[in-house]
């Protein structure tokens, strides 16, 4: 199964918009999961489920499963805190 995970920064910016496009069309993901700063977004093919198991401010964690009787596994993120000063909160 293919992931793609990226930091969207400036995802409101077109250029931006269009290299995300293109990076998704050259990699095909099965899984595509996007963060910005304090905020996420998960994608997937019609013949996968996702189930939300935890997450807090700086971790997520999701379990995915490919069909009916397909494949099962986990996806977990963490993510540090955005400003230096509480690097060593997360």
């Amino acid at each position: 199964m293919k992931t793609f995970c990226r930091n969207v920064r400036n995802l409101g910016r077109p250029q931006a918009v269009r290299r995300l496009r293109h990076m998704l069309k050259v990699y095909s993901p099965q899984i595509v999961f996007l963060i910005e700063t304090s905020t996420y977004a998960k994608a997937w093919r019609r013949n996968s489920t996702t189930t939300l198991r935890s997450f807090s401010k700086y971790h997520i964690y999701i379990e995915f499963k490919e069909g009916d009787e397909g494949n099962k596994w986990r996806f977990t993120s963490f993510y540090g805190a955005s400003d230096l000063r509480h690097r060593e909160d997360t």
